[in-house]
């Protein structure tokens, strides 16, 4: 090792020095594409062609009839209108695939810890991304549990369960399917 040009320590300091180098390199490039990435925004914001970074510039008019249709939609039975390969996650946080899963969990829930309760809920923001896909704010309030609610289930003192449920919806063949539910207990403020 020594005829090579130093010892093993000289070595192992070497390498250490290309490790370094290494480091600093990427570091420098990281810094270059930052840059770069900042010009580029910059200078379509500047120059006001930034439609490449807005998916949408100017809102789509949705027929009345869409709207009607999934207005409908919000107050009837979820699982009659959800695609096969829809995806869905709970108050808790649970997050499941499959129309199967969506109608059996719904199923469960409506003969436990929702038995005896009555929902309410309202569109709050309807928008329409494409002519065949919306997005639907939808607030809401469960009531009608018993004085103890079921445990984990964040009633409030008010015996009601807000929760704000955000649907994307597809158009096929002129009929409007959930693809993604995705809801949330509104618990009062701490």
């Amino acid at each position: 090792i020594a005829s090579q040009g130093g010892t093993l320590v000289d070595l192992f300091a070497r390498r250490l020095s290309f490790a370094e180098e290494k480091s600093h390199w990427k570091e420098t490039m990281r810094l270059r594409m930052k840059l770069a990435l900042a010009v580029l925004v910059s200078g379509c914001l500047l120059s006001g062609h930034y439609s490449s970074l807005n998916a949408q510039v100017s809102p789509v008019e949705a027929s009345s009839e869409d709207t009607k249709a999934i207005d409908a939609i919000v107050h009837s039975n979820p699982s009659d209108h959800v695609t096969e390969d829809v995806s869905f996650t709970n108050i808790f946080g649970t997050v499941r695939y499959g129309r199967a899963e969506f109608v059996k969990r719904h199923i469960e829930i409506a003969n436990t810890i929702f038995k005896g309760t009555t929902p309410k809920s309202s569109i709050a923001k309807l928008r329409f991304v494409r002519q065949d896909v919306a997005i639907a704010d939808v607030s809401g309030e469960i009531t009608g549990f018993p004085k103890t609610p079921p445990a984990g289930v964040p009633v409030g003192a008010d015996g009601v369960l807000g929760f704000k449920l955000l649907l994307v919806l597809i158009q096929e063949q002129g009929v409007w399917w959930i693809t993604e539910y995705h809801n949330v207990a509104v618990t009062p403020e701490v």
